[in-house]
């Protein structure tokens, strides 16, 4: 928002009271919006949708089922760690 001070006068810089209430009621108070908190809960999702995650997870799963339990325990506790 510019000033035209071709008259002469001196203004001081910055919004007069007026100025001020229209704009915050326009726009609404300068504030800037934080992320809402993250639970565990949030947490534990956005683990489980990544790839690679879930890739760990279901080597895990193979070596349990395949191979040895300590190998299968060893990859998943390697993924749990990784996140």
């Amino acid at each position: 928002m510019g000033r035209d001070i071709s008259e002469g006068t001196r203004r001081q810089s910055g919004l007069s009271d007026a100025e001020a209430k229209l704009l915050l009621a326009q726009d609404g108070p300068n504030v800037i919006h934080t992320e809402q908190i993250r639970t565990v809960f949030h947490i534990v999702g956005e683990t489980l949708r990544e790839p690679t995650f879930v890739l760990l997870l279901a080597a895990a799963g193979l070596y349990l089922v395949l191979g040895s339990l300590g190998e299968g325990l060893f990859v998943c506790a390697g993924a749990v760690v990784s996140e």
